[in-house]
């Protein structure tokens, strides 16, 4: 299903760089749900 008819070698580059950005944006928002979860102090309850 190619609707946009883009070339799939031309556009092979710019899926696998989205892919890495996309699994690096997830592991950072795991990271900060584990920081917002684990938030200590004297205020805190």
């Amino acid at each position: 299903m190619n609707y946009l008819n883009l070339d799939k070698d031309k556009t092979e580059k710019t899926v696998q760089e989205l892919n890495v950005l996309l699994s690096d944006y997830h592991v950072y928002y795991q990271k900060l749900r584990n920081f917002h979860w684990n938030v200590v102090g004297e205020k805190l309850f």
